[in-house]
Parts: C-alpha cells; structure tokens; sequence
C-alpha cells in the first residue's frame, strides 16, 4: 500500500491530557493552520489522515497519515488507534468542531470510560443528531467494524466497555454519513442497517426504511441509542403509512424508556396535528420543547429550532384558544429573533396583548409598528392599520395614550378631519369638554 507519515518534533499545549486527537479529513480545505492550532490546546498529540499528500508544516507530535482508496473509514480508524502511543484517542472528521461542552470534557481528569460523540447538523430550521463513538481509552485489537460506516457495538459489548453517560457534543455542516458509504460489499452492523433505513425514510420508502428498522431490533448486541433510533425510525414509517395507532404506541414506548430526546414527541405532535386533535398536539409540542436545550439520547434523532417550536406552539394555543399562552409564545419568539420579525407578526403580536389588557406591552408593539412612520410618513394602508390599532387602545379605554398619537398627527396634518373627529371624541372621553367644544364650535 501506498502509505505516507511524517513526523517532526514540537510539542502540542495539551500535553498534560494525554490525548490524541485523530483528524479524518477528506478535503484539504479542511486542515488549516488556525485549525490544527486550536486543537492544541486540548490534545496531547494529533494524527492528521487524509488521501492526498501533506498540505501544511507538522510540528512536535503530529502526524501525517495517508491513506489509500482501498482502505476504508474503518481500517483506517483501528490501525490509527493501535499505532497511537497515547493512552486515549478522541476522532473528529471533515469541518467537525469541538463544542464548548466538548472542551470541557477534554480538560477534566477523568478519562476513565469510553464516550459517544453527539453530532449535532443543522439544516435550516431542523437539526439531526448522531451518535458515533469517537472516544476510546486503553483499547486493543480492532474496535470498529462496517466499513465505510464505522461501527464499535460489537466490541464494545463484548469487552464490557463503560461508556460515558453525557456524550461529547460536536457540530458539523453535513451528515457523517454519505450515500456512497453504502456502496460495496462491506460488512453488515446494525449502524448499516440504520443509515440505510433512514436514507430509505429520506426517499420516501417506508415500507422498505421498516424492514431494516425491524432488522436492527431484532439484534441481541446493540447500544443504547441505537435502539430508540430503530424504535423512532419505525414510528416514523408507521406515522407516514397512516397507521396513526401503532406509530403513537411506539412512540410513547421510546419516550417512556427514555424522556431526553427528540422524535417520539415531534411524531406524537404530528399525528394529534393531523388529526386537527389541538390539545393534544400542543402537549406534546410542550413536551418536545422541555428537551430543546438537552442533549438527545437517541441516535438519528431529529429537532425543531428553538424560532419554529415556538412559532407552531403559539398557533396551536390560538386553535386552543389559550390566547394568553399564545401571547407568551409568540413573545418569547419576538425576543429571540430581536424584534427582527415581519410586519404581520408584530402586528398579531399588538393585538394579542390589547386583547389581554397588556397596555405596557401594547404600546411597545404599536410604536415598533408606527415607530418609522408617525407623524408624516403614513401610507394609505399604514393609515389603515393605525386606526385598526387605535380602535383596539378606544377598546382598552387608554384614551390617554390615543390622544397623545392623535395630537402629534394633528400637528402634522391640521386639516385632517378624521384626526380631529377622533381627537374630539377622545377628549369626551377623557372628559375635557371645554376642548372639545371649541374644536367644535371650530367647525369640525
């Protein structure tokens, strides 16, 4: 084989942690010097592996591994961690990025179990997380099997290997895995079995994505998180073939085993949507959005962003008519977006805390509404919306504030009549009857 490593004579910053960190790369805009130099700091030694030739200068305890088209992911992985001289290796692929969590995993003493990497994607207003083990300690022999699609359950197993119960939580731009992992005739795991059902869900075969879900739980040797993956993978084929009933008893049954993650709530949350079952849809939304923040224990599991949580848990508290808790959510969801949000949502926003004798709130939504445009630059239908809005202060009987917009529209715009018959009217109200008498007498 056609293998290339080098080696020069520098010492990484984070030696006292007696790690090597193994960097799997396949394209070299993937290995920078600011990259490599931020590694340092957690990592004892590092061991960069890719196919082409060296692409920058290695210092001390670096490594350039080169590896072939012949040798797979797995192949790969094991003979890096046999070759290591630490007493643990920690394997980060492609644009993976240590989370802050991550690093303090890394600084800490205790290095004594094994660990899951959690790896989170995001893909617009969802994120899909993977478990993968990526750190090991005090191995021997091969650990991972499956070819391109590494997989370490077997010998984790059968060693009793404890694992960590918090995973290490990473980030990266793409899934670990790709369709061309599932080319070839490399052996078959359960983790296989997985990719390849929920490529099938991603294709829209459930019948044939059920298949191989059945098949991975029907094995004796699997972890964890591999299990609810298979569990949810099937409830979510059921959920897509109408069978609402077996769906929904899958997936109480995976939340119920194990209440920090993800699917089981969204496929619940789905099929009460479907069935227009408001209350119940809210509740498990509700559910869902109590783990938004917590790292999942399920593999392949999927989630809703923070914005679009909120955004459907506020529309399914409207069809509830919970229009406080509606308020509630659709605020939350101001804040986190900065009050960067559309006309027609600060506009619902206003109504909703009118609605609710929130004058506090009110005014602030209206003058984020009005703000750019009172006194002298209102549209035609901007005019519109400032009457709609100040029939909704009339309602609320805040004349005091309405008078205040009208007085400034007034001097902007003396000759208006509208102005100046709900100025009046607001001064009747108000009961100062000597001005509005003369604003009469006037001629209004």
């Amino acid at each position: 084989m056609d293998l290339e490593s080098a080696t020069q004579n520098l010492k990484c910053e984070g030696g006292d942690q007696n790690i090597e960190l193994i960097l799997y790369v396949s394209r070299p805009s993937n290995i920078t010097e600011r990259r490599i130099e931020n590694f340092k700091k957690y990592f004892s030694s590092i061991t960069i592996a890719a196919p082409f030739d060296k692409k920058l200068m290695l210092s001390d305890n670096m490594r350039w591994f080169r590896f072939t088209a012949d040798m797979t992911k797995s192949t790969v992985w094991n003979r890096l961690i046999q070759e290591s001289e630490s007493q643990s290796q920690f394997i980060i692929e492609e644009d993976e990025e240590l989370t802050d969590e991550a690093c303090g995993f890394l600084r800490s003493n205790d290095h004594s179990k094994w660990a899951a990497a959690l790896i989170s994607v995001k893909n617009g207003e969802n994120v899909t997380a993977y478990h993968q083990i990526r750190f090991i300690n005090e191995s021997k022999g091969d650990i991972f099997k499956g070819g391109s699609i590494p997989d370490a359950t077997e010998y984790i197993l059968q060693n009793e290997i404890l694992l960590d119960d918090n995973p290490i939580l990473i980030s990266r731009s793409d899934s670990p895995y790709y369709k061309t992992d599932l080319l070839g005739g490399h052996e078959i795991t359960s983790r296989r079995d997985l990719v390849e059902g929920y490529e099938k869900i991603f294709n829209k075969k459930y019948s044939e994505a059920a298949a191989y879900f059945r098949k991975v739980l029907k094995q004796e040797i699997l972890l964890p998180f591999d299990r609810l993956a298979a569990v949810n993978g099937l409830s979510t084929c059921l959920t897509e073939q109408f069978k609402w009933d077996r769906a929904l008893n899958l997936a109480e049954q995976s939340a119920e085993a194990e209440p920090l993650q993800y699917l089981p709530y969204l496929i619940q949350y789905r099929i009460y949507e479907l069935k227009k079952d408001w209350g119940h849809a809210y509740s498990a939304l509700e559910k869902y959005y109590t783990n938004i923040d917590k790292s999942t224990r399920a593999g392949f599991d999927k989630g809703m962003s923070r914005e679009a949580t909120l955004g459907k848990m506020g529309d399914l508290a409207l069809k509830i008519k919970d229009h406080r808790v509606a308020g509630e959510h659709f605020e939350e969801l101001y804040n986190i977006k900065e009050g960067a949000v559309e006309r027609g949502f600060l506009k619902r926003l206003f109504v909703m805390a009118s609605d609710r004798g929130d004058f506090t709130k009110s005014k602030i939504f209206f003058e984020k509404l009005f703000g750019d445009y009172l006194p002298d630059k209102l549209s035609r239908r901007a005019t519109a919306e400032l009457q709609d809005c100040m029939e909704q202060f009339m309602k609320n009987r805040w004349y005091d504030y309405a008078l205040e917009v009208y007085e400034d529209l007034l001097e902007e715009h003396p000759s208006n009549g509208e102005y100046k018959r709900r100025y009046v009217v607001l001064l009747t109200k108000l009961n100062r009857m000597d001005r509005a008498k003369k604003l009469i007498a006037a001629g209004i």
